[in-house]
């Protein structure tokens, strides 16, 4: 009986510490970003924002930051949605 009950509680907290993984992990199919907003976010970061730090270390689970000051708004981007979004901005300026 004493072996059963621990044996639940070992299986509870295993699904529990594995659930709570998976809320930490940042999926990409929970947050797509579709083409034209990308191109949007592309053009506002690069023609109303400056740069304030590039590549900052945001923790082992959400990947690498920029800083960007907008307007005297400062805001935390991903470093990887930063450059794939003033990549399409860029790709877009060059297709018209």
């Amino acid at each position: 009986m004493e072996l059963i009950l621990m044996y639940r509680s070992f299986l509870f907290l295993l699904i529990f510490g594995f659930l709570c993984v998976l809320a930490m992990l940042d999926s990409p199919r929970i947050k797509k970003v579709s083409e034209p907003q990308k191109v949007i976010n592309g053009k506002h970061w690069k023609t109303e924002c400056k740069l304030i730090e590039i590549n900052i270390d945001t923790g082992f689970f959400s990947g690498n930051g920029n800083r960007l000051d907008c307007a005297g708004i400062v805001e935390n981007v991903k470093t990887h949605d930063y450059n794939t979004a003033v990549a399409a901005y860029t790709s877009s300026l060059t297709s018209k």
